[in-house]
């Protein structure tokens, strides 16, 4: 049995480096790489974050709905996102994970 696509997203709002600190864990997990998904939501941030992820994380799927949608609302539309995930993961963006956490 192959490993599933697994869709992870994070919100985030003016999370600054604790965001960044995050994407960089998950980008360490140890799961094949053409498996996992991840979409950072930036739920209306005044810091640079979304700036810094777009340009230095390409392999991250950034979505920018330009105004706070909440915590609900803003998992909702990463969730929502076409794609042909099996599984969706939520992690805070306060939270980094250990490489085998998948």
């Amino acid at each position: 049995m192959s490993d599933p696509l697994v869709r992870v997203v994070v919100l985030t709002f003016d999370g600054g480096q604790m965001t960044i600190d995050c994407l960089d864990s998950l980008l360490a997990t140890d799961w094949p790489a053409d498996k996992l998904e991840i979409v950072l939501v930036d739920n209306g941030s005044l810091d640079n974050v979304a700036e810094r992820v777009g340009a230095d994380y390409p392999q991250v799927r950034l979505r920018e709905p330009f105004d706070n949608l909440g915590f609900a609302g803003g998992c909702s539309l990463g969730m929502r996102l076409p794609g042909d995930h099996e599984f969706t993961a939520l992690v805070n963006n306060d939270a980094t994970v250990d490489r085998n956490w998948l």
